[in-house]
């Protein structure tokens, strides 16, 4: 008896056909649902053996390719093949004791073959566990081993990153990945090695694919959850935000073990060390300044930008900031405003500042547009200040009245701008006595504003005086 993903099973050994076949249980039928292929003892050893050697020599590598054909058992294969079950997170494990390694099955991925090449079982030196694959080894359910003999008992439990080694498909080894726990962590290493080789971009576009589409459909189901929650069709505590797995918890659905990665976890965990990494090489002398590592993160950046958009997901500030970071090492600026431009970076403040950083016309227009669609109206005054255009900033404030803007900014600026723009300072004193009439009734400015000395400086200059109730031209 197993149960996988929530279902019953019975499952059968057909000796001859040297399959497992799954039974699925229920409350008034049984199912023949699966037929699980099994692998010939030599292609078994031979597939193990050349996953070591791979793993050995190249122990920091994502993936190998094992172009083994895995041969099926036939009738002829003489002699019979000793098979034991286990499951272990939702997958289904044949150890094949004469050969000694074991087969991973995961009947979402695929439903009549192994996900990953024949993998060898390990056993820790401090477990005190014998030789492996004992003849007194006893199999319990669901993934417990026991050694009568060495008194030992032990659980069996996952190697995601051998799994990963063994595989060649990195698309179907993300969603294995996104169906086991912890799985999160090897996720973003297999990216990085994805990162690392330069993979092509079509490839690392169905990647991010995967990854966008499971935390999409995540988030549906948080909400849901929460909105059924706030309906009272679900009792119980409200699921907590950003627990992607206990939301989905709450409204009865199986949720993954683990929520998928974030686009903030892809960005600090995949993109910004690709980004460190390059930079480092370039520092160290490697590589020139416009160098192909770099070229090849930035068009998958745009991809995973594409894949956000395409499932209706945010972009995160921080792979906006990385991407203009990027885009000015290349100096393509060009660029940058068309993805601010088409709404392909998503407005913010760190952006806003960061486009101001560049001090380029363009990126300074677009800077100040983002600022006013975000609504941060002190910080586009400041930044119109620091550029000198007041008389810009006198027409925001009346565009977006602004009646309480204090106005000892904007009269130290035109101060200073005196002597090369020497209409500037009466202009913005004019402009603050008309608005002093309309809100206080009389163009004097208040005490507590500090202005009196640029007021003094005016009249120094002899470019206004004083006449009756308010300044006039000299």
């Amino acid at each position: 008896m197993l149960r996988l993903y929530g279902e019953l099973f019975c499952a059968h050994l057909e000796v001859e056909l040297k399959e497992v076949v799954l039974y699925r249980l229920s409350r008034d039928a049984v199912v023949r649902k699966h037929a699980l292929q099994l692998f010939s003892s030599e292609a078994s050893r031979s597939l193990s053996r050349r996953a070591l050697r791979a793993e050995r020599h190249e122990p920091n590598q994502s993936h190998t390719t094992l172009t083994h054909p895995l041969t099926p058992f036939t009738r002829s294969h003489q002699p019979r093949t000793q098979v034991r079950l286990s499951v272990v997170d939702n997958l289904l494990l044949a150890h094949a004791l004469d050969s000694q390694v074991i087969l991973l099955f995961d009947l979402r991925l695929n439903e009549k073959a192994a996900i990953a090449a024949p993998l060898p079982l390990r056993a820790l030196a401090s477990d005190g566990f014998g030789a492996l694959y004992s003849p007194h080894w006893i199999f319990a359910a669901p993934r417990y081993v026991i050694d009568p003999q060495a008194g030992r008992a032990g659980t069996l439990e996952l190697d995601l990153r051998a799994i990963s080694a063994s595989s060649i498909d990195t698309c179907c080894l993300l969603q294995f990945l996104l169906h086991r726990a912890d799985g999160a962590e090897v996720i973003l290493q297999v990216l990085c090695g994805a990162l690392e080789q330069q993979e092509s971009l079509a490839t690392c576009a169905r990647m991010f694919d995967v990854l966008s589409g499971a935390h999409a459909a995540a988030t549906r189901a948080a909400a849901d959850a929460a909105a059924e929650w706030a309906d009272g069709s679900t009792t119980g505590d409200p699921p907590p935000g950003g627990l992607v797995s206990e939301a989905l918890a709450c409204m009865g659905a199986r949720a993954p073990p683990s929520p998928p990665p974030s686009p903030q976890q892809l960005v600090q965990g995949v993109f910004e060390p690709a980004a460190a990494a390059i930079r480092r090489e370039i520092a160290g002398g490697s590589a020139d300044t416009r160098c192909r590592r770099r070229r090849h993160l930035i068009g998958a950046a745009i991809e995973y930008l594409a894949s956000l958009d395409r499932y209706t997901l945010p972009p995160s500030d921080e792979l906006s900031l990385l991407l203009v970071e990027l885009f000015e090492a290349e100096e393509s600026h060009f660029q940058i405003c068309q993805l601010v431009q088409h709404n392909m970076l998503a407005d913010s403040p760190a952006l806003a500042a960061k486009l101001l950083e560049l001090a380029r016309p363009p990126t300074t227009s677009l800077a100040l547009d983002m600022l006013a669609r975000l609504g941060d109206t002190h910080a586009l005054l400041g930044e119109l200040i620091k550029q000198g255009e007041l008389l810009g900033a006198c027409r925001f404030i009346r565009e977006q009245r602004l009646a309480q803007f204090p106005p000892r900014a904007l009269l130290a600026m035109a101060s200073i701008r005196a002597g090369e723009q020497p209409a500037l300072l009466p202009a913005v004193i004019r402009f603050f006595e008309q608005r002093n009439q309309a809100l206080r009734g009389s163009p004097a400015f208040l005490p507590e504003e500090g202005c009196d000395a640029f007021l003094d400086e005016a009249r120094r200059r002899g470019v206004w005086r004083d006449k009756g109730s308010g300044w006039r031209a000299a």
